[in-house]
């Protein structure tokens, strides 16, 4: 079945706020993919410009990632490296199969308990 296009651009809500310690928190829920990569990334740049890094990605609503938005990810965790040279980015929440996709990208590093 084909998903008419204004309901594939809808496949992730992204929203930004501030974790505790303040560092940004990215939240997105849905599906993480080409569709939507490019709000992905500005999220994440948003968060990094505001907050203290790393930034914090919490996965724990997302139901599927694909190599578009782990792209986004590997590229943040350079771009937004911290000043100790630790990857900009971590990631939370993510359920055992975005976990899997991770460490097959071998971007395993970047998930946190």
């Amino acid at each position: 079945m084909k998903v008419p296009r204004k309901e594939r651009e809808r496949s992730a809500f992204i929203s930004v706020r501030w974790h505790p310690e303040g560092a940004g928190l990215v939240c997105p829920a849905g599906e993480l993919d080409l569709v939507n990569a490019q709000e992905f990334a500005e999220a994440i740049d948003k968060a990094a410009m505001v907050g203290r890094r790393p930034v914090v990605i919490d996965m724990s609503a997302v139901s599927f990632i694909d190599a578009a938005a782990l792209g986004i990810v590997a590229r943040a965790a350079e771009l937004h490296r911290c000043r100790d040279g630790t990857p900009g980015v971590i990631i939370t929440g993510a359920n055992d199969h975005v976990a899997k996709v991770f460490g097959v990208a071998d971007l395993g590093y970047l998930l946190v308990a």
